[in-house]
């Protein structure tokens, strides 16, 4: 728990340099605590040259952010003498104003989807299927009125529940038949879980 301090240096060969020591001002009070529920369960039905794939997988999270950046100071000196002065040209420091400069949290993130893996020949295969994935907030976010007044946005305002739908498709194709020149590809949409930190 010690601040960021710079302060500017000559250089011999002219200009200046800036020496920085402390803890970096984005790292000072920087900490996040996830804790991960999940469940997914899969159903692989084959029929034919068909392997029918039909599954869900659903995560809940917990989040613990922390970051209140510059929380232990950051000194700014014009020169080494200022420095050893303690004559300071720049000072800031966050203050802290609830919850100990945690944001607390939780989400919640359900998939749905549906495959089907076509052998069509013995060297050429196509898969294609469709994911639905729906990402929400179970908890209300209280309003903060400190940046509500500051920034007019309300922190209270978090995405609404919405359906990503995710086609996808993709191929193999055994080129040879020896399975040493394979030629795969594919395309489609994809969801990842949200950046809850942000």
């Amino acid at each position: 728990s010690f601040p960021q301090v710079s302060v500017t240096v000559p250089l011999i060969t002219g200009g200046n340099a800036t020496i920085f020591a402390g803890a970096d001002q984005f790292s000072q009070g920087n900490e996040v605590d996830m804790d991960t529920y999940e469940l997914t369960n899969n159903f692989t039905w084959p029929r034919g040259n068909h392997t029918f794939t039909f599954g869900t997988r659903n995560e809940y999270v917990k989040v613990r952010n922390q970051f209140t950046q510059s929380s232990f100071g950051v000194w700014q000196f014009r020169n080494l003498d200022s420095l050893g002065a303690g004559n300071a040209n720049g000072f800031r420091k966050a203050i802290i104003l609830s919850q100990g400069g945690n944001t607390l949290f939780d989400q919640f993130q359900s998939a749905f989807y549906a495959q089907d893996q076509w052998q069509a020949t013995s060297r050429f295969s196509l898969t294609y299927g469709l994911r639905a994935d729906l990402i929400n907030f179970p908890k209300s976010i209280e309003t903060n009125a400190q940046i509500l007044a500051a920034y007019n946005r309300n922190t209270a305002d978090i995405p609404s529940t919405k359906v990503q739908w995710s086609p996808r498709v993709g191929f193999n194709w055994n080129i040879t038949g020896d399975d040493r020149n394979q030629l795969r590809g594919g395309m489609g949409l994809f969801v990842g879980p949200p950046a809850g930190v942000w």
